[in-house]
Order: C-alpha cells, then structure tokens, then sequence
C-alpha cells in the first residue's frame, strides 16, 4: 500500500482569488469533492478532492492541521496523487490521523489531492449491509478542519444497483446507463465535517415515503429483518410528537445556514448498538427497532438536529465533550419522553439511570463528566450524565432550564471552537447557583444521588 508518496506540482492551473470571496476568514474554504464506487471492492472509494488554503490566516511559525486519514492507517490510503499551486509544503502522519501545511509566500494556495479510502469503521459497524460514510470514529475520509464552515460541490458516482442517500438534498443526474450520478452544492458554508453519505445496495432495502404535516419522512428498511406495521405507525407518531416538541422550544426543523433540510430519512442496518443522527438521515438497528418495548432512542437522535456534531461545534478531546453533545441531549430527550408517554415513564427512565450507574459508583470506571472528552465511557455519558442533570433542574425548575437551553443552542448553533465552559459561564448569569451545583457535579468522580 502506499501513502500520499506520487507528488505533481501543477503549473498551468488556473486560479483566481474570487474562489475565496464567500468565505475568506476560513483557512481552508471550497470543497470539491467527487467520490467514485465504480471498480472499489466494499467499504473503498476512490476520491478526487480539492480545496482552497487561505494562506494569510496564518502566522510565519504555524501551519494548518486538518484531519485526515482513517484507523487502518498506513492501509487507509491508496494510489495517491497530490498537487498543489501555488506549491506549499506538506507533511501527512497516518498515525495521528493529519495532513499539515506549512506557510509559504503566496496568499493563497489550491489543493488537488486523489486516493483511494478503505473505511475500517463501515466494514465493522455495518457488518457489508450497507456503507455509512460519515467523519466520525475517526474516520476521515477528506482533509477538514473541525469547526470552520465552507461551500461544498459534491458527486456521488456509484453502481445502478445502489443507493445513495446524501447528509444534503443529493439530486441525481442522467450517467451512464449501468452508473448513477448524485450531486448537491451547499447554498451556504455549512460545517467542513458535515459531508456523509450512505451507500445501499439497491436489493437489500425497501424504501418507503410519508407526508406529516408539511415535513417528509422516508425509510430504508431491510428486507431479511421483519417489523411490525404497528412499530413504522409508532414511528411516524414519534418523528411527529418529538420534532414538534424540540422546535417549540429550539427553533424549527429546517435550517439553511447548517445545511438542515425540512425532511428526514432513516435507514437501518443490522448492528445492534449503533443509532446516530447524520446530519440530514438517521441510522439504527433494524432488530432494535423492531423487537424492543419502545423506541425512545430514535427521538434522542431527532434531538441531535438541535444538540448535535452538526451545531454545537465542541471537538473531541475537549472536557466535558460529551457532556454537551451526548449528555445534554438525553435528558432533553427524557423531557420529551414525560410529555409523550407520562411521568411514571420519565421516572422509570430516571431510575434505571440510577441504578446503572450504581453499577460503577465508586469503581475505576466512575469518571467525571468533565473527563468525557471521547464518549469511551456510555455509564458516565447516558446515565450519570442525565442524572446530573436531573438535579440541577430540580433546582432550577424546568421551564427555567429549557429557557436557558433555547439561549444556549441560539448563542452557540454552528459557531466554531465550543469549550464546556462557554456553557457553564453563560448558565451562571441565568442561574449561578444552579450553575455551581452543575459545575460541582460534573467535575466530581463519584456522586451521590
């Protein structure tokens, strides 16, 4: 295998500094983006990339890191060829996943890269069913910087007798008889991390539509894994009840500025752990779905529109990361839960909370909430998390706390470099002592509640 090691330096390419002129404060702006599964084996792509580096952002003694590359490391990337002009330098460390680029004397500079990527997340979590490619467990299949914003021009070419379901509004284009063609161009910057897509086997799903009050849900099923009618009703009463209660409070579905469109698709596989909100579908477990008492879960990943990687911009390996993407999110969704199915369900929620925790309390494993920079501990996130919270809203009053997490998605949605703090400061001049309470049980190990 081989890693970024065929240089061309591309001298006739013609390049003006308008590209920049949408997004000139960002290091890195302008994505174009083709990804081919033509002749790829499963889990492999071949990409042809290219972007715009803002040069002047930078001081004489930095250079830009972005992420890039996946958890095969040295087998991730394949056949590479790089380019860029004005040329500038550059060093890739397959180990820590970066591609860094070092200052030069031009202004601007444009990069052209083309490899193959071999995704060791889509060939384990979803088990050859389908191909979820999304930059999450650290697999970064395009060099981005997490945070920053910036147009997107993507093609999808795959197969006919596959699927693709894009994170934006793909719209399919006439290809070649046996190849289809999917393209979307973002309107605006939208977050770098935010291009995923899923690729299906056309003969492994059924697809279905529904209209619910002016917004469309579509689902992708598997045809080997029986579900009930009654569980795709139970569905579309929850997508419907849950996406009305987080927009009363946070702001309607759609949003253009991240990207967000007025519809929802999901699509099931067959792992048994993985749910997770992609920007503009949802992924869960099809024997979940179908076999368990309820399916609150799903409304946890609609909350993600609001309380999500796509808008609260806190990057992995911050303090208190998932206390604010995962943490914060659960209990709103337990809220949701008390209005939909009752209070006797949120207690019950709230005691399987306790005891699942009591299961660690006092052990190695009992970490504070402020030590989850990488959601590594799901005790600690999903129930100490909730429970924390719990009692801060006891205090506070859960109108109160709901006011406050309106202020904070409106303050923070989209906006670059989130850090735990910014929550907790602006919490204090809402509620400073419930901001303490808060802040003192987040930072602690063991707690007792």
């Amino acid at each position: 295998m081989k890693t970024l090691t065929k240089i061309l330096i591309i001298t006739s390419f013609a390049f003006s500094h308008n590209l920049f002129a949408a997004n000139e404060k960002n290091i890195v702006s302008n994505y174009k983006i083709e990804f081919t599964k033509e002749k790829e084996s499963k889990n492999s792509l071949h990409i042809r990339c290219e972007f715009d580096i803002n040069i002047e952002q930078l001081n004489i003694d930095t250079c830009i890191e972005m992420k890039f590359g996946g958890k095969l490391k040295e087998y991730t990337i394949n056949d590479s060829t790089f380019s860029t002009y004005p040329h500038i330098d550059y060093v890739y460390d397959d180990e820590q996943k970066t591609i860094k680029f070092y200052p030069a004397n031009s202004k601007y500079s444009h990069v052209i890269m083309e490899y193959d990527f071999l995704s060791y997340s889509t060939l384990v979590i979803y088990r050859n069913v389908c191909e979820i490619w999304e930059t999450s467990f650290s697999e970064f299949y395009y060099p981005f910087i997490f945070g920053e914003k910036s147009l997107f021009d993507v093609t999808v070419k795959a197969p006919a007798e596959y699927l693709v379901i894009g994170g934006y509004n793909f719209t399919e284009k006439e290809g070649q008889p046996d190849i289809k063609i999917y393209h979307y161009k973002t309107e605006y910057p939208v977050a770098s991390h935010s291009c995923v897509f899923a690729i299906l086997p056309d003969s492994t799903y059924t697809n279905a539509k529904y209209g619910l009050k002016n917004f469309e849900v579509e689902t992708y099923l598997l045809k080997d894994v029986d579900v009930p009618d009654k569980r795709i009703t139970e569905l579309l009463y929850l997508t419907s009840a849950s996406i009305d209660f987080f927009s009363k409070y946070f702001g309607k579905y759609d949003n253009k500025q991240l990207g967000i469109e007025n519809k929802l698709t999901y699509i099931f596989h067959k792992n048994a752990v993985s749910n997770r909100n992609d920007l503009n579908f949802i992924i869960a477990s099809q024997y979940k779905f179908a076999q368990k008492p309820h399916i609150l879960p799903l409304a946890h990943e609609i909350g993600h529109r609001w309380f999500g990687e796509w808008t609260l911009l806190i990057e992995n390996g911050e303090s208190g990361a998932y206390f604010i993407k995962e943490s914060l999110n659960e209990y709103l969704s337990f809220i949701f839960a008390k209005y939909y199915y009752g209070q006797d369900f949120f207690d019950n929620i709230i005691d399987s909370c306790r005891r699942q925790y009591n299961t660690i309390k006092n052990t190695n494993r009992d970490k504070s909430l402020y030590d989850m920079k990488f959601n590594n501990n799901f005790t600690v996130v999903y129930n100490k998390g909730p429970l924390i919270i719990n009692e801060t809203v006891k205090l506070m009053g859960e109108d109160k706390w709901l006011l406050f997490m309106k202020d904070f998605y409106l303050k923070y949605a989209g906006k670059p470099n989130l850090k735990y703090e910014d929550f907790i400061e602006l919490l204090k001049t809402e509620d400073e002592v419930s901001a303490i309470l808060l802040d003192d049980l987040v930072k602690k190990g063991s707690i007792d509640i």
